[in-house]
């Protein structure tokens, strides 16, 4: 008995040590790069969008729903609470990602045990991909963590416990697919890349069960519960715009920058994001509602990729390695960086090349008719479609960063552990 409390002890000492640096690290990344912060881009929108929220009440200064409004709530929230801006928004950002590395731990605890979730803290603490968004005033640094907990109440909610009877049992049944319908919601108020995965979660399970039992009926329940929460900003969209718009009026544009002739033929650019707004005629988009300017965007993306179908073969191989860091001219990117750049690009490349990727893959496959792992390799596979639907680009694959840890974490447990050892 005491033998197990202490190593019970043990391991919430080496959990509580692990997020303690995670949140230090993070901590000082974020604030070393405060000087000179100037937010640009996505950074300056949301900021801008959380501003107009605190002074005038309303999402914009003119009603828009070019990005979804969890993140700028939160940020307005935080503000609110604190009186302060950027460096609060940094702490929070501290939080979050430390959020995400407990995620991990309880993941991979949960499908491998508690040697495999310790090799994850290794794998995640000091990841860099898992920090880069760190000092930035971006979506991924709250969506990564709600993906992880929808991913792990998805988890709890398909394991298979005994049958029972009464309030209790079924409250425990049915409570981890309300949990994960709503973070689901919570995720797809965040980020657009989840929104049909609910809806194809029920038809896996109706595939693996073969029938309509208590899982398919939790995926149900998930879905309803994630619309629910979707529910007020459509019909906030459909007043003001006057059309139903499911997420945001970026989509178009999201395509219509990822098919174009530079991202099909520029040797720089192939497989990415080419930004419209300097690279693609403007001209169709003058005088448009944001709305229209979407829907024009969207129909331009559709039409070149109609005339350049056999183009795209050819391109998605170049999406994937860019979403996984390789893309052209990445060794020329070393040279040039000077001092820290330098090591930081190396220590990022080499750290998930050398230890996380090849033992994904290994594990991957060892994994695959395990049933346990299916909603993993669900979620990964749906990402990998968005990359190739989308575009190339390492924040659409942050999400499913965790999980891939959790399969190298099992992969190196597997590999090093002596339970796994072939003289035993």
């Amino acid at each position: 008995m005491n033998r197990e409390a202490g190593g019970a002890l043990s391991g919430r000492t080496i959990l509580g040590v692990a997020l303690m640096l995670s949140f230090l690290f993070r901590l000082v990344l974020a604030f070393l790069s405060t000087a000179g912060f100037s937010p640009r881009g996505d950074e300056g929108g949301y900021i801008f969008l959380a501003d107009t929220l605190l002074r005038d009440g309303t999402f914009g200064v003119h009603p828009t729903a070019y990005r979804l409004p969890l993140y700028p709530m939160l940020l307005g929230a935080v503000q609110c609470a604190t009186g302060v801006k950027v460096p609060a928004y940094l702490v929070l950002n501290a939080f979050l990602g430390t959020a995400a590395v407990f995620l991990i731990y309880r993941i991979a605890l949960h499908l491998a045990g508690e040697r495999a979730a310790r090799i994850s803290l290794l794998l995640s603490v000091p990841n860099p991909f898992l920090m880069a968004n760190t000092p930035y005033v971006l979506t991924e640094n709250l969506y990564i963590p709600l993906v992880l907990g929808f991913l792990l109440a998805l988890l709890v909610a398909q394991d298979d416990g005994p049958a029972r009877e009464g309030a209790v049992a079924v409250w425990r049944r049915w409570f981890p697919w309300a949990v994960a319908g709503l973070l689901l919601g919570l995720c797809n108020l965040t980020r657009s890349t989840m929104l049909g995965f609910g809806i194809f979660l029920p038809f896996c399970c109706i595939f693996v069960e073969r029938r309509i039992g208590p899982k398919v009926r939790g995926a149900i329940l998930l879905l309803v519960l994630s619309v629910l929460l979707l529910v007020p900003w459509w019909v906030r969209n459909a007043a003001v715009f006057g059309h139903f718009i499911p997420a945001t009026t970026s989509e178009g544009f999201v395509l219509l920058g990822a098919y174009n002739e530079k991202a099909f033929t520029d040797p720089v650019f192939i497989g990415s994001w080419v930004n419209y707004e300097k690279d693609i005629n403007p001209a169709p988009f003058r005088d448009r509602t944001e709305y229209e300017r979407d829907r024009i965007a969207y129909a331009m993306a559709k039409e070149y990729a109609a005339a350049n179908w056999t183009g795209i073969p050819r391109i998605l191989p170049w999406r994937l390695l860019r979403a996984f860091y390789w893309y052209p001219n990445v060794i020329d990117r070393f040279a040039e960086a000077a001092g820290p750049r330098r090591l930081s690009s190396i220590w990022g490349f080499l750290f998930t090349v050398v230890l996380v990727y090849p033992m994904v893959a290994t594990e991957g496959v060892r994994r695959f008719r395990d049933r346990r792992f299916l909603a993993p390799f669900l979620l990964v596979a749906w990402f990998l479609l968005v990359i190739l639907a989308a575009y190339g680009n390492q924040r659409i694959r942050l999400p499913i960063e965790g999980v891939l840890i959790v399969f190298a974490a099992a992969g190196w447990d597997r590999l090093t552990g002596k339970e796994h050892s072939t003289s035993r």
